[in-house]
């Protein structure tokens, strides 16, 4: 049923152009359609408040680089590649979870992070251990991974709530890609290594070296998943079965599925790489926030197109140029608009992509995890904060808020130049 659901939309959107879709269930994000709608958003028009906390700063607990953050209720949990620290909501250090080690409870890096709310509880997957701890820091034990064998590489497991796992394998070797299980290993659900496409299915395998999936859970609870350069994102239900959530549209800028029906049983074709993809989803009550690739499809000016001169020897340069703008999906109103860079902060790649901070004339912002209830965040350095607010895109901004504006500065003045990093917390609208 839900298949047919599926091919009735893509039908219908082949055929019938602008048409009202039959399926209302889907939301369709018309790229295709909006790919000259780039342009300057004010933070004002989706967050009621800016808040700044300074991560505390000690010789014990210096934070180099951020890679992801989890929120809660009563605190932060930062992720780098060698460490896990949670901070109060002040910004004061709490605890890490686990050290350096190869002992219970320690690791050599940290792959990814992920808590179950349900029982209060942290994950930290290292190679293929996923070790398990309580939000106070203590290690309780290590986590059977379920997987095709004892030698393959466990690209991700993250905590989807209540003791159950998800699993993300590659390179995708098997035929098995994602798999879905619990702390007694057993195994709830799982994805076969296929385009996600009736026609081809059971044909073409997926993609080996390119995007990794989005699974994410969305402002209601839910998990939103997306599987690389497929065009459809999906709700996973509570049996473990996927729902069409979100119809990408990507008309004349990818003619993947042309592509890969030319290459059925011919093995992986390099040019696959070259197609656009959507990443990084993140829902909101109003709002489906996501990175959008273009790779060689750029269609405006304003997507920053890396010069394969800039990329560093021993890359793969079809796979390391991503053309990649941020956008957001209006889940009402059914627009969808490009952010325009900001060529005054984070200079790199063209500038900075992220809402215009109007309220108290500081950096852009754009969320670097999941929402908490009415919560987003994002992590910048102090370095940064106090370069931007020498600039004269500060000083000259008119922000709504001046003595917000003034707040920001004395708190940039404060910060020593290796100081920890500062969150920036906005509040949704």
């Amino acid at each position: 049923m839900k298949q047919s659901i599926t091919i009735t939309l893509l039908v219908c959107l082949l055929s019938c152009g602008n048409k009202e879709i039959i399926d209302k269930s889907i939301s369709v994000v018309d790229i295709e359609k909006n790919t000259n709608n780039f342009r300057f958003v004010n933070l004002s028009d989706i967050v009621n408040e800016v808040s700044y906390v300074p991560l505390e700063t000690h010789k014990d607990e210096l934070i180099q680089f951020i890679q992801d953050i989890i929120i809660l209720n009563d605190r932060f949990i930062i992720k780098e590649v060698k460490s896990c620290k949670a901070f109060d909501l002040t910004g004061k250090f709490i605890c890490s979870y686990g050290n350096l080690g190869k002992g219970p409870g320690q690791f050599l890096f940290v792959s990814n992070i992920s808590y179950d709310d349900y029982n209060n509880k942290l994950f930290i997957l290292n190679y293929n251990r996923l070790l398990e701890y309580s939000i106070d820091g203590h290690f309780i034990t290590e986590i059977s991974i379920v997987y095709p064998d004892s030698t393959h590489l466990v690209s991700s497991v993250k905590s989807v709530g209540n003791n159950t796992f998800y699993t993300y394998i590659h390179p995708a070797l098997f035929s098995t890609r994602i798999i879905f299980f619990n702390n007694r290993k057993s195994v709830l659900g799982k994805y076969s290594n296929y385009f996600d496409d009736p026609v081809l299915s059971n044909n073409i395998t997926m993609y080996q070296t390119v995007n990794m999936p989005s699974l994410s859970k969305s402002f209601n609870n839910k998990l939103l998943f997306k599987e690389g350069l497929c065009d459809t994102a999906y709700y996973i239900n509570e049996y473990f079965k996927r729902e069409p959530a979100y119809y990408f549209n990507f008309g004349k800028y990818s003619n993947l599925s042309k592509l890969l029906k030319e290459s059925i049983n011919k093995g992986f074709d390099p040019r696959i790489e070259n197609h656009m993809f959507i990443k990084d989803l993140i829902e909101t009550n109003k709002y489906l926030l996501f990175d959008c690739g273009f790779r060689k499809y750029a269609p405006s000016t304003e997507v920053y197109k890396i010069d394969d001169s800039m990329i560093p020897e021993g890359f793969n340069k079809s796979t390391s140029n991503p053309n990649i703008s941020r956008a957001f999906y209006n889940r009402k109103t059914n627009e969808v608009i490009f952010l325009k860079r900001n060529v005054d902060y984070s200079q790199n790649y063209g500038g900075f992509s992220g809402f215009v901070n109007d309220i108290d004339g500081g950096v852009p912002f754009w969320p670097t995890a999941q929402p908490c209830g009415n919560k987003l965040v994002c992590s910048i350095n102090a370095y940064e904060l106090k370069e931007y607010v020498q600039t004269d895109a500060f000083k000259n901004s008119n922000p709504k808020y001046p003595e917000k504006k003034k707040a920001l500065k004395e708190l940039a003045d404060s910060l020593g130049w290796d100081d920890n990093p500062v969150l920036m917390v906005v509040t949704l609208k």
